[in-house]
């Protein structure tokens, strides 16, 4: 019996830890398409890594620079619960400058830069750093939507610029069933 229960929280422990394992991702303007992420092959885009990966826990290192992209996050088609964006990575990855003016998520004509939905039963840990989203036009209405319906999200947001949104930097809706929690550092 004893052999079993200590079998048994070995296996719980090597379990927790495999869910536990964070995949690292680089992505660089003029970086590639998928398969990419390393130091040396980064990606184009942020929603090249959101599309494509079958991690949970997903960090993702954004070099200096300006990125054309639309990143959308359906929690209930995404392996990914627990993500992480940060910008101000230097070219090679070796070192971070946290001034949000030097990484830009432009904002494209009638989207967000970066939506996230969770409908019901899922949920996802969200964390953005050290990044400008910058509207390009008259119609870039949304910088960054958070969105729930019965399922749950928690976002941090730290030494985030919003520039140029000509609508609502920063919009949350969640229904009566999802929980939204969100958390702000230094951000404008």
């Amino acid at each position: 019996m004893m052999k079993q229960l200590i079998l048994g929280v070995i296996f719980l422990i090597q379990a927790n830890l495999a869910y536990a394992a964070v995949a690292t991702y680089h992505v660089a303007p003029g970086g590639s398409d998928w398969p990419c992420g390393g130091t040396s092959n980064a990606c184009d885009k942020i929603s090249t890594v959101t599309s494509n990966t079958s991690a949970n826990n997903v960090t993702i290192r954004l070099a200096a620079g300006s990125y054309d992209d639309v990143v959308y996050i359906d929690a209930s088609g995404s392996a990914i619960s627990i993500l992480t964006i940060s910008g101000g990575w230097n070219a090679d990855f070796s070192n971070q400058d946290c001034e949000p003016l030097s990484t830009v998520l432009r904002v494209q004509v009638n989207h967000s830069a970066i939506k996230i939905y969770t409908p019901a039963a899922s949920s996802i840990d969200a964390d953005l750093s050290c990044v400008t989203i910058k509207g390009i036009a008259a119609t870039s209405r949304i910088g960054l939507a958070l969105s729930t319906r019965g399922g749950d999200i928690t976002f941090k947001a730290q030494q985030i610029v919003f520039d140029h949104i000509a609508g609502s930097a920063l919009t949350l809706y969640s229904d009566d069933s999802g929980s939204l929690m969100l958390s702000c550092k230094k951000s404008f």
